[in-house]
């Protein structure tokens, strides 16, 4: 009897473990990303170097806009330990091309404020002093991944963080001052798709002047999403400072060090707990 107890814990035992191989972590850090000397790309479907190589079209047709510019939805490809995780990006050919979604960038500028400066991290790198890292414009965009979301870390952007202080680099005559001139604030929505979850989403504070401690976000913070319990982000924006066309402060942030976390699949949890319970069975029995 005790020779079949200790097969059944050994068999037990190597479930366990296996469930503890699959909910092993997989670090995107975006390093091996290929970014041209410009320092970034937005995903321009002209572009010919090693940096589109990750972009994936979707679907293509006439701008929105009018005229002879065409608009393309697509998405970045990020690999990383057989895992993967797809962030979107939509390119338009019109007005000598924009884009909304995510960019890959490592640019350091940390001072010029303003439209032209919309590639760069406001800590001056990527977390942790690394180089690349990802720039998302706009609200709606989203994370796709093969399993569920971990962590991710969120860091302002130049081009947002300079804004917020009433100076967005005369590109605009929309920044209607520094924020905290009106007790004003800046946060990132970051929602999930499982409704199921504990919680549905997670505000993350860009700035925000509305108690006597004054906050802007200088440096890289680790976010949990964990209570999310999803494998889809979606990115939004709430502020205080609103005009006529929505929210004047320029909507952007920067996105690196995203973390999958794997569950155990439910026909494994069911044999595991199903051993253990032959375990408890055949003790009693015996």
């Amino acid at each position: 009897m005790q020779h079949i107890l200790k097969l059944n814990l050994l068999g037990a035992l190597l479930l366990v473990s296996n469930m503890t191989t699959l909910s092993a972590q997989t670090l995107f850090d975006f390093e091996s990303l290929a970014v041209p000397a410009a320092g970034f790309y937005q995903g321009d479907p002209a572009a010919t170097g090693p940096e589109r190589d990750i972009y994936t079209v979707d679907s293509s047709g006439p701008s929105p806009f009018g005229g002879a510019g065409q608009e393309y939805i697509q998405r970045i490809s990020a690999q990383q330990n057989g895992q993967t995780v797809d962030f979107t990006n939509t390119f338009d050919t019109s007005f000598g091309g924009f884009y909304e979604g995510f960019a890959i960038s490592n640019t350091v500028d940390t001072t010029t404020p303003g439209f032209v400066n919309q590639y760069a991290a406001f800590p001056g790198s990527g977390s942790g002093g690394s180089s690349n890292y990802l720039i998302n414009s706009g609200a709606g965009s989203s994370a796709t991944a093969s399993l569920l979301f971990e962590s991710v870390d969120i860091a302002n952007t130049t081009y947002t963080a300079i804004a917020t202080q009433g100076d967005d680099g005369n590109a605009s005559p929309f920044v209607s001052g520094p924020l905290a001139d009106s007790d004003g604030f800046l946060d990132l929505i970051i929602s999930g798709s499982n409704s199921a979850a504990p919680i549905n989403q997670i505000v993350v504070s860009l700035a925000d002047y509305r108690t006597a401690a004054d906050f802007l976000l200088a440096d890289w913070r680790t976010v949990d999403v964990s209570a999310l319990q999803t494998n889809q982000l979606t990115f939004s924006f709430e502020g205080s400072d609103v005009g006529t066309f929505g929210l004047n402060t320029p909507a952007y942030f920067a996105i690196d060090n995203v973390v999958l976390s794997a569950v155990p699949e439910p026909s494994a949890l069911v044999i595991t707990l199903s051993a253990i319970s032959g375990v408890f069975l055949r003790r009693r029995r015996s």
